[in-house]
């Protein structure tokens, strides 16, 4: 059962890693996109510019935040399945006798 545990785990870490490369791509994409078009909402240069500069620093802020959501999330997971194959050896051990 502890084998199953481990591959479990491992495949939540590779769909939790391939959701956020996802999410990372798509974030960017989307950044990239309005930092490179920000004169479709003005024509003012100045305007223009300042949304240029802040749609990059929001991808910016959004990308860091995709990483760290994703660090978290596999540290849960190595966190937890440890625990649940502790978990699982303790109570199948608690049924059997001590001699």
């Amino acid at each position: 059962m502890k084998r199953w545990l481990w591959i479990v785990a491992a495949v939540l870490a590779t769909l939790w890693s391939l959701l956020a490369w996802g999410t990372y791509a798509l974030v960017g994409a989307v950044g990239g996109l309005l930092a490179r078009n920000a004169d479709w909402a003005t024509g003012h240069p100045e305007t223009v510019v300042w949304l240029s500069w802040l749609a990059n620093l929001a991808t910016g802020l959004g990308l860091t935040g995709v990483v760290l959501i994703w660090v978290v999330g596999l540290i849960a997971i190595a966190i937890v399945a440890p625990l649940l194959s502790w978990l699982w050896q303790r109570r199948s051990s608690a049924g059997s006798p001590r001699w």
